[in-house]
Protein backbone atom coordinates (compact mmCIF):
# COMPACT_ATOMS: atom_id res chain seq x y z
CA UNK A 1 0.00 0.00 0.00
CA UNK A 2 1.04 3.20 -1.22
CA UNK A 3 2.32 5.96 1.45
CA UNK A 4 -0.65 8.30 0.10
CA UNK A 5 -3.27 5.57 0.89
CA UNK A 6 -1.95 4.21 4.16
CA UNK A 7 -2.41 8.22 5.57
CA UNK A 8 -5.58 8.41 3.78
CA UNK A 9 -6.67 5.01 5.28
CA UNK A 10 -5.43 6.50 8.95
CA UNK A 11 -7.34 9.38 8.56
CA UNK A 12 -10.32 8.22 7.28
CA UNK A 13 -10.93 10.53 4.86
CA UNK A 14 -9.21 11.24 1.37
CA UNK A 15 -6.93 13.85 1.33
CA UNK A 16 -8.69 15.57 -1.57
CA UNK A 17 -11.51 16.84 -0.30
CA UNK A 18 -12.50 19.74 -2.58
CA UNK A 19 -15.06 19.12 -5.24
CA UNK A 20 -16.17 21.78 -7.52
CA UNK A 21 -19.77 21.02 -8.25
CA UNK A 22 -22.15 23.90 -10.42
CA UNK A 23 -25.38 24.44 -8.93
CA UNK A 24 -26.36 22.54 -12.16
CA UNK A 25 -24.98 19.59 -11.88
CA UNK A 26 -26.08 19.73 -7.93
CA UNK A 27 -29.83 20.29 -9.33
CA UNK A 28 -29.27 17.62 -11.74
CA UNK A 29 -27.88 14.77 -9.20
CA UNK A 30 -30.81 15.75 -6.77
CA UNK A 31 -33.74 15.45 -9.55
CA UNK A 32 -32.23 12.37 -10.57
CA UNK A 33 -32.45 11.11 -6.52
CA UNK A 34 -35.77 12.15 -6.25
CA UNK A 35 -36.51 10.63 -9.70
CA UNK A 36 -35.14 7.24 -8.57
CA UNK A 37 -37.05 7.40 -5.46
CA UNK A 38 -40.34 8.42 -6.58
CA UNK A 39 -40.05 5.58 -8.98
CA UNK A 40 -39.01 2.82 -6.16
CA UNK A 41 -41.95 4.04 -3.92
CA UNK A 42 -44.29 3.67 -6.84
CA UNK A 43 -43.36 0.40 -7.47
CA UNK A 44 -44.02 -0.57 -3.60
CA UNK A 45 -47.30 0.98 -3.78
CA UNK A 46 -48.04 -1.11 -6.86
CA UNK A 47 -47.12 -4.54 -5.08
CA UNK A 48 -49.21 -3.48 -2.70
CA UNK A 49 -51.93 -2.56 -4.35
CA UNK A 50 -51.79 -5.96 -6.45
CA UNK A 51 -51.61 -7.53 -2.52
CA UNK A 52 -54.38 -5.96 -1.30
CA UNK A 53 -56.74 -5.90 -4.36
CA UNK A 54 -56.86 -2.41 -4.13
CA UNK A 55 -56.11 0.01 -7.23
CA UNK A 56 -53.76 2.80 -6.62
CA UNK A 57 -54.33 4.58 -10.48
CA UNK A 58 -55.24 8.05 -11.29
CA UNK A 59 -59.09 8.50 -12.08
CA UNK A 60 -59.76 8.64 -15.52
CA UNK A 61 -61.61 10.62 -17.55
CA UNK A 62 -64.32 9.55 -19.55
CA UNK A 63 -63.18 9.99 -23.03
CA UNK A 64 -67.04 10.55 -24.45
CA UNK A 65 -69.53 13.12 -22.68
CA UNK A 66 -71.39 15.77 -22.88
CA UNK A 67 -70.65 18.88 -21.64
CA UNK A 68 -73.67 20.96 -20.27
CA UNK A 69 -72.29 23.94 -19.37
CA UNK A 70 -67.91 24.96 -19.70
CA UNK A 71 -66.04 28.50 -18.42
CA UNK A 72 -62.63 29.29 -17.29
CA UNK A 73 -61.99 30.29 -13.88
CA UNK A 74 -58.59 31.49 -14.57
CA UNK A 75 -55.78 30.92 -12.61
CA UNK A 76 -56.38 29.44 -9.33
CA UNK A 77 -53.99 27.89 -6.91
CA UNK A 78 -55.59 24.25 -6.11
CA UNK A 79 -54.34 21.85 -3.15
CA UNK A 80 -52.16 19.23 -4.36
CA UNK A 81 -54.35 16.31 -3.08
CA UNK A 82 -57.60 17.48 -4.56
CA UNK A 83 -55.90 16.27 -8.03
CA UNK A 84 -57.31 12.66 -8.86
CA UNK A 85 -57.37 12.29 -12.13
CA UNK A 86 -56.20 12.88 -15.42
CA UNK A 87 -57.28 13.38 -18.96
CA UNK A 88 -55.34 10.59 -21.61
CA UNK A 89 -52.47 9.71 -18.96
CA UNK A 90 -54.02 7.89 -16.23
CA UNK A 91 -51.85 5.28 -16.42
CA UNK A 92 -48.47 6.72 -16.79
CA UNK A 93 -48.28 8.12 -12.75
CA UNK A 94 -50.10 6.61 -9.52
CA UNK A 95 -52.90 8.27 -7.63
CA UNK A 96 -49.69 9.44 -5.41
CA UNK A 97 -48.37 11.04 -9.07
CA UNK A 98 -45.70 8.96 -8.58
CA UNK A 99 -44.22 7.91 -12.35
CA UNK A 100 -45.39 4.40 -13.18
CA UNK A 101 -43.25 4.75 -16.35
CA UNK A 102 -39.76 5.74 -17.62
CA UNK A 103 -40.67 7.51 -20.88
CA UNK A 104 -40.63 10.97 -19.20
CA UNK A 105 -37.55 10.48 -17.11
CA UNK A 106 -36.03 13.22 -19.24
CA UNK A 107 -39.14 15.79 -18.45
CA UNK A 108 -39.21 14.78 -14.64
CA UNK A 109 -35.73 15.39 -14.08
CA UNK A 110 -35.89 18.75 -15.58
CA UNK A 111 -39.02 19.96 -14.09
CA UNK A 112 -37.31 18.83 -10.52
CA UNK A 113 -33.44 20.51 -11.60
CA UNK A 114 -36.00 23.94 -12.46
CA UNK A 115 -37.60 23.63 -9.34
CA UNK A 116 -34.15 22.82 -7.61
CA UNK A 117 -32.36 26.57 -8.90
CA UNK A 118 -35.65 28.42 -8.05
CA UNK A 119 -37.25 28.83 -11.16
CA UNK A 120 -41.08 29.81 -11.64
CA UNK A 121 -42.82 26.80 -13.28
CA UNK A 122 -45.67 27.91 -15.60
CA UNK A 123 -49.37 27.15 -14.47
CA UNK A 124 -50.45 23.50 -15.37
CA UNK A 125 -54.10 22.78 -16.63
CA UNK A 126 -56.96 21.55 -14.94
CA UNK A 127 -59.79 20.70 -15.46
CA UNK A 128 -62.37 20.48 -12.96
CA UNK A 129 -65.38 18.39 -12.34
CA UNK A 130 -67.92 18.16 -9.49
CA UNK A 131 -65.16 18.58 -6.71
CA UNK A 132 -62.37 16.67 -8.16
CA UNK A 133 -59.79 17.68 -10.99
CA UNK A 134 -58.31 16.04 -13.75
CA UNK A 135 -54.86 17.17 -15.80
CA UNK A 136 -54.97 18.07 -19.18
CA UNK A 137 -51.07 19.55 -18.73
CA UNK A 138 -48.81 19.43 -16.77
CA UNK A 139 -48.62 15.57 -14.88
CA UNK A 140 -44.71 16.04 -14.56
CA UNK A 141 -44.86 19.47 -13.23
CA UNK A 142 -47.70 18.20 -10.43
CA UNK A 143 -45.67 14.81 -9.89
CA UNK A 144 -42.09 16.61 -9.17
CA UNK A 145 -44.05 19.38 -7.14
CA UNK A 146 -45.59 16.54 -4.76
CA UNK A 147 -42.19 14.73 -4.38
CA UNK A 148 -40.59 17.78 -3.41
CA UNK A 149 -43.23 18.41 -0.88
CA UNK A 150 -44.95 21.16 -2.22
CA UNK A 151 -48.54 20.91 -1.50
CA UNK A 152 -50.67 23.97 -3.91
CA UNK A 153 -49.66 24.21 -7.70
CA UNK A 154 -51.00 27.35 -9.40
CA UNK A 155 -53.22 25.97 -12.50
CA UNK A 156 -55.02 27.70 -15.24
CA UNK A 157 -58.51 25.58 -14.55
CA UNK A 158 -61.73 25.27 -16.74
CA UNK A 159 -65.11 24.14 -14.67
CA UNK A 160 -66.90 21.32 -16.64
CA UNK A 161 -70.39 20.67 -15.78
CA UNK A 162 -70.99 17.25 -17.78
CA UNK A 163 -73.41 14.31 -18.59
CA UNK A 164 -71.69 11.85 -15.65
CA UNK A 165 -71.05 12.76 -12.27
CA UNK A 166 -67.84 11.07 -10.15
CA UNK A 167 -70.65 11.00 -7.32
CA UNK A 168 -72.72 8.45 -8.63
CA UNK A 169 -69.82 6.05 -10.35
CA UNK A 170 -69.69 2.48 -8.91
CA UNK A 171 -66.50 2.19 -6.62
CA UNK A 172 -63.86 -0.91 -7.45
CA UNK A 173 -64.61 -3.83 -5.85
CA UNK A 174 -62.50 -7.05 -5.42
CA UNK A 175 -64.56 -9.48 -7.27
CA UNK A 176 -65.08 -12.92 -4.40
CA UNK A 177 -63.19 -15.67 -6.05
CA UNK A 178 -65.38 -18.60 -7.40
CA UNK A 179 -66.35 -21.33 -5.19
CA UNK A 180 -65.82 -25.05 -6.29
CA UNK A 181 -68.86 -27.15 -7.17
CA UNK A 182 -68.42 -31.24 -6.83
CA UNK A 183 -70.18 -33.32 -9.13
CA UNK A 184 -70.80 -36.63 -8.83
CA UNK A 185 -71.00 -38.88 -11.69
Amino acid sequence: MSELLKREFLIGYPLVTTITVTREEYALRKALQLYHSARASARRRDIWAKLTGKPKRLVAMPEVYEVKNSYSLGIKTVEIDKIKGSEGRSSDYNDAFQPLKNNAKDRWVRMAMLVWLGAALPPVELIQVDDVYFVRDGHNRISTMRDLGCKYVDACVTRLETSFSLKKQPRCTRTPAAEFITINL
